[in-house]
């Protein structure tokens, strides 16, 4: 058994490795490729795959891009949470993340302990659209004939982040919708454009080109402000829910808590140079994102104040997790 003065330096010397080893790692960093894991598969691929291409250069490695789907993006969070805290797994989140926080009981990790914030990357409209079969032409229209045909629409959701929009109209207006849950929100998306389903509520990005080709129509987007993508669609709030916000929804990187903070500063430092330049913010908005990149700290805070956002929410909808 060491000695009190012995066990005191020793105490000592063991602090001393951990204060210099995370400069040093970040130093080296990264010594190997970077796993970027996608919880989700649809709509981020282009984002994030492009972003991947672009880092490589600047961090000397490449970066692998892993879709892991799955329990409405639990199951890549929960791997992502699991992985080793030195910088060579990050995790690109959508706004369903903060939402399955403030919903959830059952999940065996935390958003805001279990991940270290990197930067936010972008925003993205939430558009309502529907089938050319629905005699609806707008929102106003849309609830009428909702009223009018109580559970006779029926809309696609692959997880909160879609049914929680549709909820909020619910709340407001007393129209009754019918809910079809799905695994994916490609699935979805086949199914409002055959026909199969009345409504969705889906990303602008995936939507748009199927808008502009009329294969469905859009009612309306769930921010409080136009989409600069089509400045032409009103919002649904303006369609004929006065008040309505569902807010935009936004794609952003977390990495393993832990993750030494020089590391998490550097992954923010290249990635804005990256969305900094004009073709890649063009890109972008041509995907119908807008770029938000934010110091790690920056994000933090939005992240925690955007969880407890949608906890008052879904209580104010008595919205229940999915089974």
């Amino acid at each position: 058994m060491l000695k009190p003065i012995r066990l005191a330096l020793a105490c000592a010397a063991l602090a001393g490795l951990t204060v210099f080893h995370a400069p040093l790692m970040a130093q080296t960093y990264p010594t190997k490729p970077i796993r970027m894991i996608l919880p989700f598969s649809g709509g981020a691929d282009p984002i994030a795959r492009a972003l991947t291409q672009m880092l490589a250069e600047p961090l000397g490695q490449s970066v692998v891009v892993e879709n892991i789907p799955g329990g409405q993006t639990i199951v890549g969070t929960e791997i992502a949470a699991r992985a080793p805290a030195d910088g060579h797994t990050v995790l690109l989140i959508a706004s369903s993340a903060a939402i399955n926080q403030a919903l959830r009981r059952d999940l065996s990790f935390d958003l805001l302990r279990d991940f270290a914030p990197i930067t936010r990357l972008c925003t993205f409209a939430l558009v309502l659209v529907a089938h050319p079969s629905v005699p609806a032409k707008s929102m106003e229209e849309l609830v009428v004939l909702a009223r009018r045909e109580p559970g006779t629409l029926a809309y696609g959701s692959a997880g909160p982040l879609y049914q929680l929009p549709m909820e909020m109209i619910r709340m407001m207006t007393g129209a009754e919708f019918l809910l079809v849950p799905y695994k994916s929100s490609a699935t979805s998306r086949v199914d409002v454009l055959s026909g199969q389903l009345q409504l969705l509520m889906d990303n602008l990005t995936a939507m748009h080109p199927h808008i502009k080709a009329g294969k469905v129509r859009a009612l309306g987007v769930a921010g409080t402000k136009r989409s600069p993508t089509m400045p032409e669609l009103p919002t649904i709030a303006e369609g004929g829910l006065p008040g309505y916000d569902d807010g935009d929804g936004w794609l952003d990187f977390l990495a393993p808590a832990g993750t030494p903070a020089a590391i998490t500063q550097r992954l923010h430092a290249e990635i804005a140079k990256i969305v900094a330049r004009p073709e890649v913010t063009a890109r972008y908005r041509e995907l119908a994102n807008e770029p938000v990149v934010s110091i790690p700290a920056q994000f933090g805070a939005f992240l925690r104040d955007d969880v407890e956002k949608w906890g008052k929410v879904i209580k104010a909808t008595d919205m229940k997790a999915p089974l």
